[in-house]
């Protein structure tokens, strides 16, 4: 049988479950995360003044440009860990 507790030690020990299940939630995503990479597709565009640019278009804004198509997948690369 559970001992008897007052109402407010029951809430107290409620909020405190639900923060500790939280809390091992976002642990799991966080880890998962880097276990689980996330495949993006970019667009690389030849820009009319030189040069390229490129977007990701799942991610609203990410966008950036470089002289080279090397330099523009490293500012890409860069621009998506933002």
């Amino acid at each position: 049988m559970l001992p008897l507790v007052s109402k407010a030690e029951g809430r107290k020990r409620k909020t405190e479950v639900r923060a500790n299940l939280k809390n091992a939630w976002l642990e799991s995503q966080a880890s998962s995360a880097h276990k689980n990479p996330m495949t993006l597709k970019a667009f690389v565009h030849k820009a009319e003044e030189g040069g390229y640019w490129a977007e990701v278009r799942a991610l609203p804004g990410c966008l950036t440009q470089g002289e080279t198509l090397a330099e523009s997948k490293a500012n890409l690369h860069e621009a998506i860990g933002l």
